[in-house]
């Protein structure tokens, strides 16, 4: 099992959303809608041959519609066959299938979850490029032990759920849950949330994925944290010395013990080097 990293880094552009995360003390739990990959938590479903079996979707498809009270002694047989009409289907047509309740899904999960986005490096050039404008925004690092018990609080109805991503090659394949295991649920639940593809393996992403929202909009999406769980400031090569200098003065003003650093190109590799600036530790 992977050993998780002590420290987690946020990268951002600063004069858009970083200097409400760093000077207001707020993560923003985003709608997938809002991400800059196409297919998050959209990741088309294949589920596995052994699984997805004609027996297996009828005992789910009839289960379902016993609970939600469309399935009686009369229409039992007219319902057997719909159910294996839309097995045959789904076999022979796996995108019209996907495609009837693609629109559906989607809704749900751009509405009821929330993203926040971790690297395990502060260092990656192409990140300090695309998440912090080109180099002049920031990238904190924030005490991983500390981040999970301050999320593991927040309100009642909210569930927070932390790991790794993983990244994949090719679609992974999800258990059909017939009998609605919740250890098969659990991991279907971890595919879908927690899978990119490898594309996207550079950012050695770990994330919170946060349930419960009532919409893409809704306002309890930005989230307080303590400014005791910073560990550390980084500062992109390009930022403009009136930014550097607040972000100082924030420092000292707050008492908070922690160092700032200040990216720099490396002459020993494609990552970027670092040099302190101010320690307040």
């Amino acid at each position: 099992m992977d050993q998780l990293p002590e420290t987690l880094y946020k990268y951002s552009p600063l004069h858009k959303y970083g200097k409400i995360l760093l000077f207001q003390s707020e993560l923003y739990a985003g709608s997938a809608a809002k991400q800059n990959d196409e297919m998050e938590l959209s990741i088309p479903i294949k589920y596995s041959q052994d699984t997805y079996t004609l027996n297996a979707f009828i005992s789910k498809y009839l289960a379902q519609l016993k609970v939600s009270g469309h399935l009686t002694e009369n229409n039992y047989n007219e319902k057997l066959l719909e159910a294996t009409d839309r097995y045959n289907f789904s076999i022979h047509n796996p995108q019209k299938y996907w495609k009837q309740s693609e629109d559906k899904i989607l809704e749900m999960n751009h509405n009821f979850y929330g993203i926040i986005c971790f690297s395990s490096n502060f260092n990656n050039n192409m990140m300090w490029g695309n998440y912090s404008n080109n180099n002049t925004g920031i990238c904190i690092g924030f005490d991983r032990e500390m981040l999970m018990k301050h999320f593991s609080k927040i309100k009642d109805n909210f569930a927070v759920t932390f790991g790794k991503v993983n990244y994949f090659d090719e679609l992974p394949e999800w258990s059909f849950n017939a009998q609605e295991n919740e250890q098969v649920t659990k991991n279907n639940f971890i595919k879908s949330t927690f899978s990119k593809q490898k594309t996207w393996i550079e950012e050695k992403e770990y994330r919170l994925i946060i349930s419960g929202f009532q919409s893409i909009e809704s306002k309890d999406r930005s989230i307080k944290y303590p400014k005791s769980i910073i560990r550390e400031i980084n500062i992109g090569t390009r930022i403009s010395l009136t930014d550097e200098e607040e972000i100082i003065k924030f420092v000292r003003r707050e008492n908070l013990k922690i160092s700032v650093y200040k990216m720099k190109k490396s002459f020993t590799s494609l990552n970027l080097d670092r040099e302190l600036i101010c320690d307040n530790s």
